[in-house]
């Protein structure tokens, strides 16, 4: 037990020096000053204008995530007992207490600057989309070092690709967007498919964070 302890200790020192915190940092600092500026200086906000600083909130936050996994010494780290899933797991668990904590400021900010306060902005649905930006982030990181050999940086290839499919999706007309406004008869429903896509994300992230073991020689053949 106190082994194990340890090596857990030595294993998060580790990672915490080598996780990439500046694009992490300036992309979460980036999305909390979208809500908190307006909602300081612009003075009362609409639900509808508030929910999509929020939504622009969390896009930033996805984007500094894609470059979670990010790790210069990749291909060393390949090659020791930890398992990818786990380092990788660690990470994320490392970096999820500041996150959540500046969902949750923003959110504060938003909640100040609502207009009319016979109404409720939607937090647990924004908080659904969210978590599923960030883990589609992760998991294409993930997927993209799975793919490459060797290499330790997937962060420009996950937030550029996670940046276009949220543009894309962002224009959709409105009988078919995943970024509805409460009022929308189908906010409900698309909610649901937001957790769909989270539980696919999450399935994703830990197939491509498993390593495949190569084969014995003469195995196979």
């Amino acid at each position: 037990m106190w082994m194990t302890a340890r090596v857990a200790a030595a294993l998060i020192g580790h990672t915490t020096r080598a996780t990439r915190w500046a694009p992490l940092l300036a992309a979460t600092t980036v999305g909390l000053a979208i809500v908190a500026v307006p909602a300081l200086l612009a003075g009362k906000l609409s639900a509808t204008v508030l929910v999509t600083l929020l939504r622009l909130a969390a896009v930033c936050g996805a984007v500094g995530v894609a470059f979670l996994l990010d790790d210069p010494a990749a291909a060393v780290t390949a090659t020791v007992p930890t398992p990818r899933l786990l380092r990788h797991t660690i990470r994320a668990a490392i970096v999820a207490p500041g996150l959540t904590s500046a969902w949750a400021l923003a959110q504060a900010f938003a909640a100040g600057a609502l207009k009319d306060h016979r109404t409720t902005l939607p937090l647990t649905a924004l908080t659904v989309e969210t978590a599923t930006l960030c883990t589609v982030a992760v998991a294409l990181a993930a997927a993209r070092l799975h793919r490459s050999a060797g290499e330790g940086a997937a962060g420009p290839f996950a937030a550029g690709l996670l940046l276009l499919v949220t543009a894309v999706a962002a224009l959709l007309p409105g009988q078919i967007s995943i970024f509805p406004q409460p009022s929308n008869p189908r906010w409900g429903q698309i909610h649901y498919w937001w957790s769909g896509i989270l539980i696919v994300a999450i399935a994703v992230y830990a197939s491509a964070a498993v390593e495949h073991l190569p084969r014995s020689p003469g195995k196979g053949a």
